[in-house]
């Protein structure tokens, strides 16, 4: 059957609240139990979810998953970096990996109501995603975790989402590279690798 998707890159839309948002809310406090997510980007809520409905089902082990604190700090630090060199030309220090988080999430016609009539309505319904790290000192990716919710599994729909992972990760080394905007010919991204979760 035919599936209406798009995706949603976490660093991107990161970006967007950044442009938005007053830097104070954004940074956020150490304080602060990033898992409410009422004290970062709007996007961080997607990302939650994402984490709570498919990483969790996927990865049950804590050992075999990120934490998402982890996630949040990472692309916390992202915004800083991209501010600083905004406002000064010069970065912030950040030492990466960088990271994005593509997720797939079902497109609904405009007007089309959601399944269902409970108060998880208004969330968006997530079909699948991935996480992706670029080390700058290395210059090469890694596909750390991509994961489909059975509902939608059988559909080809893996493929796409890896396609749009490995087009993120080009993005994010020319974003993120060693020397930014050098000439020289070495490209940003050399090599990808991935991890696999293989049950025995």
């Amino acid at each position: 059957p035919h599936i209406a998707y798009k995706f949603v890159s976490i660093d991107e839309e990161c970006n967007k609240d950044e442009k938005e948002t007053p830097s104070s809310r954004l940074r956020g406090s150490p304080s602060t139990d990033l898992k409410r997510n009422d004290d970062g980007p709007d996007a961080f809520r997607l990302l939650s979810q994402f984490y709570d409905e498919l990483m969790m089902t996927a990865f049950p082990l804590e050992e075999e998953r990120d934490d998402l604190d982890d996630w949040f700090v990472c692309f916390r630090d992202q915004m800083e970096e991209r501010t600083q060199k905004s406002e000064s030309g010069e970065s912030a220090g950040f030492p990466g990996p960088a990271m994005d988080v593509v997720i797939m999430v079902l497109d609904r016609l405009e007007g089309e109501d959601n399944e269902g009539n409970d108060e998880n309505d208004s969330k968006p319904t997530i079909i699948g995603g991935a996480a992706i790290e670029y080390y700058k000192q290395a210059r090469v990716g890694l596909l750390s975790y991509i994961v489909l919710s059975d509902k939608y599994r059988g559909c080809g729909l893996s493929k796409l989402l890896h396609e749009e992972a490995m087009r993120k990760l080009d993005i994010l080394s020319c974003n993120y590279c060693k020397n930014g905007n050098d000439e020289g010919t070495t490209p940003p991204l050399l090599a990808v690798f991935a991890e696999t979760n293989t049950p025995a």
